[in-house]
């Protein structure tokens, strides 16, 4: 300042030295996130239809930041980072956060928490699933007309390559569009399906879809139709109506098909006077009795026939009866005539 001049080189009058300002370059390390579809139920996803949330307290991601996959945002060395996914597509579940060191695949925290190194370089890989639907079937067994068959006795399936499944079982199936059936049983008769699935049986699901299906088996029960035929060539006058029927000591009437519920049953009716029978035919034991099974139709038979009466002494057989009488009254009777051979 004193207007004095230095030579190049030359030593200042001044001691010039540098202070220390206390600003510290923040050291960058490096992330790459990367978005895993697992599409293994039908599911059509892709990695762009993920956003994965990266937070820090970087003055960056302090809010967080949604990036895709592939994306390599910039991370600062000593810092806390998660790598997260607070929403998914519906149908998707979060497998799992994965992050390792590029250098040697090693572990870098867990669960998407890590703090970098030096010029470290991770990738984070998040992985997701698509959910898969399930489908259950029930049956319905009343057994109200003596069937006796259980739901194994049906064999449940399911088109399009899922073949057969179990009754009350939850199974899981891909989306797409399907046909319920089941095998049938003689003497039971099928509803239509219920609940998820169309009347034929038919449905579509959707991922993550819980559906349930419905089939009613009803046993059918069998009939009895009791006949009457009666034989009047005696002088008999009697009707069928003059006779009642019963199955079980319940009355019925004639000719009438009575549904009954399947097992053993017996076949009776009033015997009327005068008239004989030589028991039940058809369908029925000679004494009525008869084992039904379900589904079926049974006929049994009986046949009553007059009994002749006494016969009645007519007027030419009075006049002999009271000849003779009249005879005996007067002491006359027959003596033997005896010839004698010489």
């Amino acid at each position: 300042g004193d207007g004095e001049s230095f030579a190049p080189g030359a030593p200042s009058k001044c001691d010039y030295s540098i202070i220390p300002l206390g600003i510290q370059f923040e050291q960058e390390s490096f992330l790459t996130v990367i978005k895993d579809v697992q599409n293994n139920w039908g599911g059509e996803a892709i990695p762009n239809d993920f956003d994965l949330l990266l937070t820090g307290n970087d003055m960056v991601h302090d809010a967080g930041i949604n990036y895709k996959s592939g994306n390599n945002p910039t991370i600062v060395t000593g810092v806390e980072y998660t790598v997260s996914e607070p929403t998914q597509p519906a149908g998707y579940s979060l497998s799992g956060i994965d992050c390792r060191d590029d250098s040697d695949d090693s572990v870098v925290g867990a669960g998407g928490v890590f703090t970098p190194a030096d010029n470290q370089a991770i990738t984070c890989t998040v992985t997701n699933s698509d959910i898969a639907p399930t489908i259950t079937l029930l049956k319905s067994l009343p057994n109200d007309d003596g069937g006796t068959a259980v739901a194994d006795d049906f064999q449940a399936s399911i088109d399009g390559g899922i073949g057969d499944v179990d009754w009350g079982v939850a199974t899981e199936i891909p989306v797409g569009d399907y046909q319920a059936s089941e095998t049938g049983l003689p003497g039971y008769q099928a509803s239509p399906w219920g609940i998820d699935c169309a009347d034929d049986g038919s449905f579509s699901i959707a991922l993550d879809e819980d559906l349930t299906c419905n089939i009613t088996n009803d046993d059918i029960a069998p009939t009895l139709t009791l006949s009457k035929v009666v034989v009047n060539n005696d002088g008999g006058g009697a009707s069928q109506d003059d006779f009642q029927a019963y199955i079980d000591g319940g009355p019925v009437d004639w000719d009438v098909a009575n549904a009954v519920a399947a097992g053993a049953h017996t076949a009776s009716e009033d015997e009327g006077i005068g008239y004989t029978n030589e028991g039940w035919s058809g369908d029925c034991n000679q004494d009525g009795s008869i084992l039904m099974a379900l589904d079926t139709d049974y006929n049994c038979e009986i046949t009553n026939d007059d009994i002749p009466s006494d016969p009645v002494p007519g007027l030419n057989t009075w006049a002999a009866i009271l000849m003779v009488l009249a005879l005996l009254a007067t002491g006359w009777y027959f003596r033997p005539a005896f010839r004698r051979h010489s």
